[in-house]
């Protein structure tokens, strides 16, 4: 969850991290909460940031008051649009 209002979430303080792609979703019938996927090449690197201080810093800066729920997926398949 969110402290402060959700409105003024943005992907500026992720654009540092090395993940190649980042998406930002917001629950639709529960706007303080947010899910961010992260899409890495390196599942190691991946786990580092999950346990790093940046990730706290960030989470901090954003006004995260909860601990995160972290997984690691693998994509079994990807379609077109």
């Amino acid at each position: 969850m969110l402290s402060g209002s959700p409105t003024t979430i943005s992907m500026q303080p992720l654009e540092k991290l090395v993940a190649p792609k980042k998406h930002l979703f917001r629950n639709a019938d529960n706007p303080n909460e947010l899910i961010i996927l992260f899409e890495w090449d390196d599942l190691g690197k991946a786990r580092s940031f999950a346990q790093s201080e940046d990730l706290v810093k960030i989470m901090q800066k954003a006004g995260v008051s909860d601990k995160p729920d972290i997984y690691f997926l693998d994509e079994i398949e990807r379609t077109s649009a």
